[in-house]
């Protein structure tokens, strides 16, 4: 089978996509594309910037979200995609007092199920890349908020 000549990548929905390898139309769900990102991206570039030392890196700059006052954890909470979340609440697993800030910011009923999709969805650990990529993108979204003043460190 030849390659395709044209690869394209179209929204058709809320959390719908389709792939075109040419007349060919593969639908795709939002959890297929952020798969299917993740293994071109390791396969293209095994381990450029997503190595152990970066992973320690993003760790130690979770830190920090253990001292964002209670509104902004709470707004930064509400903006962050969930599955992020729960990879990085399942790399940073060690880490009791971000789990704290956390649980206790959410109602308590979200707090239950990210808890039971972290035992049950998350029991083995996220692959480096992809606990830094989620790090990075939780990341961007505090520093964002930060800079609208919406989120303040050291709260």
């Amino acid at each position: 089978m030849p390659p395709p000549k044209r690869i394209q990548v179209a929204r058709t929905g809320e959390q719908e996509y389709e792939l075109r390898l040419d007349e060919t139309r593969v639908p795709l769900g939002r959890a297929q594309i952020k798969s299917l990102l993740l293994q071109l991206t390791e396969a293209l570039l095994p381990g450029s910037g997503l190595s152990k030392k970066a992973l320690e890196a993003n760790l130690a700059w979770l830190r920090k979200l253990e001292t964002v006052d209670d509104p902004g954890m709470q707004t930064l909470l509400a903006e962050v995609d969930p599955d992020d979340l729960l990879v990085v609440l399942k790399a940073a697993e060690d880490n009791e007092a971000l789990h704290g800030k956390v649980f206790t910011n959410m109602p308590a009923n979200k707090a239950r199920m990210c808890r039971e999709d972290l035992q049950f969805r998350m029991a083995e650990p996220p692959p480096e890349y992809l606990a830094n990529l989620a790090i990075e993108r939780v990341m961007l979204v505090a520093r964002r908020l930060a800079q609208n003043e919406r989120l303040r460190f050291g709260g």
